[in-house]
């Protein structure tokens, strides 16, 4: 047995490796020559420092910093197996009033001392890290940092070479360089360009692409130019020091070196070799590459129904006069503190809110801002209240159907979200976004999860969809519009009983809009799914053009053998040339394409012999139009395709579709793709174009008519007009809508009737419209973070009031309060897990305004119209842009770099005689245009706006009109006054005229003129002529 061991060992050592046990984080070790000379049995200590700061380099001084230092120890417990554990951690950053670091929670010390690391060390090159079962990833991500600084991919020190490296940074092109060497002395410097590696970048947003796979330099979005060099130093095969400098400038509105900046120093230096044994070492359970892992995911949910409700109190507080400038940010803030409450907190506060026990003078708003932040929150917890509130009918229908979009655009949603929307699948709720919005759920989770179609939950959600449909899928007018939501929702999910959407597809005395449905219901099938159906529609010269164009468009986005052959059999056999024309087209587009994913399906059939000729007349037969670009260099490109179908019995399209797809970086986003289809619109439009309302008595107007006149005849009546309309983003279909409610849904006659009518009236709406975040990891193994988020804010407020006193008296009073407050918030910060430290730049736009007045009215022919400017300042827009220095409990708004500013003005002068001044403002820094500032709006503080002031002290413009008529006279009186005023504006005007001996005077007054006629009219030969004395 001794023997046949030392002969193994003999034959590992000839093949250059020596595999290990499974109580060694190294699988393998190679033997040989080694670069470093570690001592199994021994510890080195070495000091490790990282500081990490960001600014606005040309703008201020001012900085964001945190500070990490702690004790290394490297126990070499191999030749390739190392042990690492930390000690003396401290973290730190700089406090808000001084420039002293200050301590931060001792969390982060705890985390990293408790556990060592153990890493796979094949003479300088880390292969696997392995942990403990709880160790948390922030953590883990830290000592990546620490570890990565002990890599050396080098073959010799003899030698510059840039190998592929995997450490925290990602996998990095990475370049090494001999600095100095002399006997047992190296300084090597290793340096990479951080936007060319790969595995590196996470980006969270409710945008939604598929990856593809690019050989450009450029693998992430160049959000940030950032560079990497460190230097080290090698002595006697020991790793001596380490000094590494990362540095990552946001490009947008940088100028040269100026602009937002993060920069991060590291440092290790030895300081003593001492001997610790060799210790046991437990059973290896997870390995980890160097790789940073991104944490996502929402934190566990908890009650922090005191958090909410401190929030709604200082919403209530800003909202009793409207909206201001923090609305929209105290929204945001609302909807992440939401984010961490459970079920019952959430409805515990709901209720809290309907008993109007909260906020009672201002509760209409207060529960609005509540109900407004549960679609934007995107938990289990808020989905269950929404399906709650939908399936009780306690919301009104617009915001359900608002509620219901917004799921669609969860990028990850998890099983149990999809438990808590079961119930609105079970229940009949007549509402085109349920299905829509459910079949997208089922989508997004299945495109993070493998074998979902095998699912048995899955599987339970899409037959409790199918089993809706009625029979072999007869449809009439009856059940026509729950199965087109059906079929819509099981296509967005892209999981469906083939044979049911077979025979919805095929059965032709069903509607022409069901049967396409079911066709586009294929378009997220998997390649492997039976298709012969579709073939068997594209092949069938009896079924309806538009039938057999869209099954041939879902046969393409999956091409095969078959689907070439059958393609290339209908285009030699087809005798009509609506189907011919589009194929051809088609296949024409693909040939040119640039697009990724068809050049090769284009250079197949452009091998293929094609020698019909096609009558290709752009306004007679059915067209797919493309066009795309892609710049490898860049990584990105784009493509715009569209449809155009034609009606067989006229010049008039039938359908027709519009997709714009975008290539960026490595993920494919079809950023939409709108169509449609009518019918009976050719009828409708030769009824207008023949009636008088088009033409004039013009020649060419009359040609048209007599052309209208002598064409073919249409059959149908313009009320026999219909068709749909659809919106998909991301490959999602979002929205549907029959032809005929469009009017309805567009006009928002709602509103518009609620504002008229005599009652009071309060509209409140606060949206999400931004949350978008960019990850990268820094050589420290914390989160360097770009976050954009934008909430905005509307509220109209009327108040009205109608007097009637008297069957000959009337009077009413309306006051509109509209105000509107957009804020976007971008930052650039370092995220440590127990705090943040970075830049935020804020930016709002604002209106506020008043509009009050009242209007009498009498029966002898009194009218008084009173118009009341309650502010003395009214904002009619504004717009500033502030930077703040994020720590961990404060932001720190920079008023030091706005000290020495510029104002400019421009009042429009001739409002003064209403006391009213219109004027434009302008603030900005002095030093924002020199050539060391960044570009706007990194420069520093700016505002502007459009401000109507009132210069005097009255408050009121009252305007005051009496006509009246008696036995041939005519007395009209018009008064214009500002009572309260320090400057008289009292204007008159009195008419007086005599019917009966024409006699007629006159009076025009003002504080400043008063102007006196009198004369008489009479006419002479027929001839008005009017004489003044």
């Amino acid at each position: 047995m001794g023997l046949f061991v030392l002969i193994m060992l003999l034959l590992m050592v000839k093949a250059g490796t020596m595999q290990m046990s499974d109580n060694t984080c190294s699988t393998s070790c190679a033997v040989g020559n080694s670069k470093f000379d570690y001592m199994t049995g021994h510890t080195y200590t070495y000091i490790y420092k990282s500081d990490i700061s960001t600014q606005i380099e040309g703008t201020s001084d001012d900085k964001a910093s945190v500070h990490l230092s702690a004790f290394v120890h490297l126990e070499i417990l191999g030749k390739c197996e190392v042990s690492m554990k930390l000690n003396k951690v401290d973290f730190s950053e700089y406090g808000q009033d001084d420039s002293k670091m200050k301590r931060i929670s001792n969390d982060f010390k705890i985390g990293l001392e408790r556990n060592p690391a153990r890493f796979s060390y094949q003479d300088g090159r880390i292969e696997d890290i392995c942990i403990p079962e709880d160790e948390p990833i922030w953590v883990l991500n830290v000592k990546r940092g620490i570890i990565s600084l002990i890599q050396n991919n080098m073959d010799d020190f003899s030698t510059s070479v840039t190998v592929l490296e995997t450490d925290v940074s990602g996998i990095c092109n990475t370049m090494y360089s001999v600095l100095e060497s002399y006997e047992d002395y190296f300084s090597i410097q290793k340096s990479k360009d951080l936007v060319s590696c790969t595995d590196r970048h996470s980006f969270k947003s409710f945008i939604q692409g598929v990856p593809y796979t690019s050989k450009s330099y450029i693998k992430s979005l160049p959000l940030m130019k950032s560079d990497y060099n460190c230097k080290s130093e090698i002595e006697s095969g020991l790793l001596k020091s380490v000094q590494c400098v990362e540095k990552n400038m946001l490009r947008p509105f940088s100028k040269s070196d100026s602009g937002a900046v993060t920069v991060n120093k590291q440092f290790l230096t030895f300081v003593r070799r001492s001997s610790s044994g060799t210790q046991p070492q437990g059973k290896i359970n997870i390995r980890r590459s160097l790789k940073f892992e991104h944490a996502h995911g929402i934190e566990k949910e908890s009650n922090n129904r005191h958090d909410i409700t401190s929030k709604l109190v200082e919403i209530c507080e800003n909202t009793r006069s409207g909206v201001d400038t923090d609305t929209p940010k105290l929204f945001e803030e609302l909807v992440y503190i939401m984010k961490l409450a459970d079920i019952d907190t959430l409805f515990a506060m709901n209720k809290f809110l309907t008993d109007d026990t909260l906020c009672k003078d201002n509760y209409f708003r207060t529960r609005k801002f509540f109900l407004d932040a549960l679609p934007f929150i995107g938990t289990r917890a808020s989905i269950h209240m929404i399906t709650d509130l939908i399936t009780r009918n306690a919301i009104h229908e617009h915001e359900a159907d608002m509620w219901l979009s917004s799921l669609s655009f969860i990028k990850k949603p998890t099983k149990e979200m999809l438990k808590e929307i079961l119930p609105l699948v079970t229940e009949d709720i007549n509402s085109e976004k349920v299905m829509l919005s459910i079949g997208t759920l089922i989508h997004n989770y299945c495109v993070h999860h493998d074998d979902c179609e095998n699912d048995d939950f899955i599987k339970t959600i899409i037959s409790a969809i199918t089993v809706k449909i009625s029979t072999g899928c007869r449809v009439d007018n009856n059940n026509r519009k729950p199965t087109l939501r059906l079929l819509k929702g099981l296509g967005n999910a892209g999981f469906a009983d083939i044979s049911t959407l077979t025979e919805c597809m095929t059965l032709k005395s069903n509607p022409l809009d069901i049967r396409l449905s079911a066709i586009q219901a294929t378009r997220r099938e998997p390649c492997r799914s039976n298709r012969m159906a579709l073939i068997t529609l594209l092949q069938d010269e009896s079924d309806s053009y538009e039938t057999r164009i869209a099954a041939y468009k879902m046969l393409m986005a999956c091409p095969s053998k078959n689907v070439i052959d059958a393609v290339k059999l209908t285009l030699t056999r087809e005798p009509r040339n609506q189907i011919s024309s589009y194929i051809w087209t088609h296949l024409s587009n693909l040939l040119r394409t640039s697009d990724i994913y068809k050049q090769d399906i284009g250079n197949i059939l452009g091998d293929e012999a094609l020698k019909r000729r096609f009558d290709l007349d752009n306004k007679k037969f059915a067209r797919n139009y493309a066009t795309s670009g892609f710049i490898e260099k860049l990584n990105t490109g784009s493509k715009i395709e569209a449809d155009l179908i034609w009606s067989l019995r006229s010049s008039v399209p039938h359908s027709g579709m519009l997709n714009v797809t975008f290539d960026v970086f490595g993920q494919s986003v079809n950023i939409f793709e709108i169509g449609g289809r009518v019918e009976g619109l050719e009828k409708s439009i030769v009824e207008y174009l023949r009636s008088d309302r088009f033409f004039a008595n013009t020649y060419p107007g009359m040609r048209l008519r007599d052309f209208l006149d002598d064409g073919k005849s249409f059959s149908g009546h313009p009320d026999d007009l219909r068709g749909s309309l659809y919106l998909r983003m991301f490959g999602n279909e979002i929205f549907t809508m029959d032809i005929k409610e469009a009017e309805t849904y567009l006009s928002g006659r709602d509103i518009i009737s609620k504002i008229i009518k005599d009652d009071n009236f309060t509209f409140t709406q606060s949206v999400m419209f931004l949350d978008s975040k960019y990850m990268v990891p820094t050589s420290s193994g914390f989160t360097l973070s770009l976050t954009l988020r934008g909430t905005a804010t509307v509220d109209l407020f009327k108040q009205s009031r109608r007097d009637v006193i008297y069957s000959d008296k009337f009077g009413i009073s309306r006051r509109f309060r509209p105000s509107a407050t957009v804020y976007i918030a971008s930052m650039m910060s370092v995220d440590t897990f127990v705090t943040k430290s970075g830049i935020k730049l804020v930016s709002t736009l604002h209106t506020s305004t008043s509009l009050q007045g009242k209007i009498k009215t009498t029966k002898n022919g009194f009218f008084t119209f009173e118009y009341e400017m309650p502010d003395t300042v009214m904002k009619i827009f504004g717009i500033n842009s502030s930077i703040y220095i994020v720590r961990t409990d404060s932001e720190l708004e920079q008023t030091k770099i706005g000290k020495h500013k510029r104002n400019l003005s421009y009042c429009y002068k001739q409002m003064t005689v209403a006391g009213l001044e219109l004027c434009a403002e302008v603030e900005y820094p002095l030093h924002s245009v020199t050539s060391t500032t960044p570009y706007f709006p990194l420069t520093g503080p700016f505002g502007a706006g459009v401000y109507l002031y009132n210069r005097d002290t009255h408050v009121k413009y009252i305007i005051v009109a009496k006509s009246v008529i008696s036995r041939g006279k005519r007395i009209i009186n018009f008064t214009f006054n500002t009572p309260g005023s320090s400057i008289n504006r009292q204007m008159k005007f009195y008419l007086f005229l005599n019917t009966n001996n024409g006699i007629i005077k006159t009076i025009i007054s003002s504080p400043w003129k008063r102007i006196d006629f009198e004369g008489m009219i009479y006419f002479v030969n027929n001839n008005f002529q009017i004489l003044f004395d």
